[in-house]
């Protein structure tokens, strides 16, 4: 039965994530590790051989020349390109599971190659060293270390276990704008990650994702490689919103469209907040609460799809529209007047031509 993880004095954030793999994983393997006290020792106090240690139930980290030491001490060759994360990965089989191949490939990176940028200071494996700087006691190290790197590991366990069952159940189709199809992915999912999973590669690479959560409030999220302007789909969501609640038409139009698209909220208008940076358009988010919408998700669907291709017109006057022209009128209003969406508000001279329209 091992006992105790031994590693140098003041370890490394490489032996922390080795260390963790070890408590977290390792018990088929090395049993009684899950439940071992981890000590830091000086080199000098080592007076066996990493195997004659492992036979009393200790096991060495990156120290010692053993099995999981890169640096080759005591007539052993150093590991190349390897860290004791990696090495303890490759020990446990977990150096392909897609969970823990981001923290243990960042981890040896950092071992490897000293962090050159002014930020990093601000990451896990330089935080560390600042707390050694400061007298920070080494088990208090590994004890606020191994709370970051099991937060990292749970968060990626999200990611790709219950994100990606909620994906395997969502629709994925694609919609066109002037620069081409924009994949989308529709599905429910209280999974905050479920947008992040389905627009990596290990989902769809999706342009927007609708994620709908099992409250009724739903999140429109972008991937900002297809540089995506979703004000005209907020303008014509939070008209058809007013719409529903039975709002009285504006005294003022103009003002009543230059208001649509503002970032955030709008007055009478609490279920629909967008944020403007990232071009996401929220009913409701982790961080702010809003009444879920009462629109059907077929029409929120269209919506996006509208506002996404500034060539798209009403069906019914496209021909026209399409030459210049506008025949919207107080006695015969087009159906998306009210959207008061800029590329018509052009053809009738309400304002300049916007650059998405203009001709390239």
């Amino acid at each position: 039965m091992f006992k105790t993880i031994v590693t140098h004095r003041r370890p490394h954030f490489d032996e922390f994530v080795a260390i963790w793999l070890l408590v977290k994983f390792g018990e088929f393997v090395f049993g009684g590790i899950s439940q071992a006290l981890v000590e830091f020792w000086e080199e000098d106090r080592l007076a066996k051989s990493p195997k004659e240690y492992e036979q009393e139930g200790v096991i060495l980290v990156g120290i010692g020349g053993g099995r999981f030491d890169e640096h080759g001490k005591q007539n052993a060759e150093r590991k190349m390109n390897m860290c004791a994360a990696t090495l303890v990965a490759k020990e446990l089989g977990l150096d392909e599971d897609d969970a823990l191949k981001p923290l243990i490939n960042f981890a040896t990176r950092r071992d490897l190659k000293a962090a050159i940028s002014d930020g990093a200071r601000f990451e896990l494996p330089e935080m560390v060293k600042t707390m050694y700087r400061v007298n920070t006691a080494e088990m208090k190290v590994w004890q606020w270390t191994f709370d970051a790197i099991q937060a990292i590991y749970d968060d990626a366990t999200v990611f790709y276990e219950r994100a990606s069952q909620d994906f395997e159940k969502a629709r994925a189709y694609s919609i066109q704008n002037s620069r081409g199809k924009v994949p989308v992915v529709v599905g429910t999912s209280d999974v905050e990650n479920f947008s992040k999973y389905a627009r990596s590669a290990h989902g769809s690479r999706a342009g927007i994702v609708i994620q709908i959560n099992t409250t009724g409030n739903l999140q429109i999220q972008t991937a900002s490689r297809y540089r995506l302007d979703m004000s005209d789909t907020i303008r014509a969501l939070r008209v058809e919103e007013l719409k529903l609640k039975r709002y009285p038409p504006p005294d003022n139009w103009q003002r009543f469209w230059d208001e649509l698209a503002r970032e955030e909220n709008i007055p009478g208008c609490p279920e629909w907040y967008y944020h403007h940076e990232g071009q996401m358009i929220l009913n409701g988010s982790l961080t702010k609460d809003a009444p879920p919408t009462s629109l059907p998700i077929q029409q929120i669907e269209k919506l996006v799809q509208i506002g996404i291709d500034h060539r798209a017109f009403a069906p019914s006057r496209q021909e026209v529209c399409r030459t210049g022209r506008c025949t919207s009128s107080d006695d015969n209003r087009c159906p998306w007047h009210s959207w008061g969406l800029p590329r018509c508000r052009t053809l009738r001279g309400e304002i300049p031509v916007p650059n998405s329209i203009r001709p390239a």
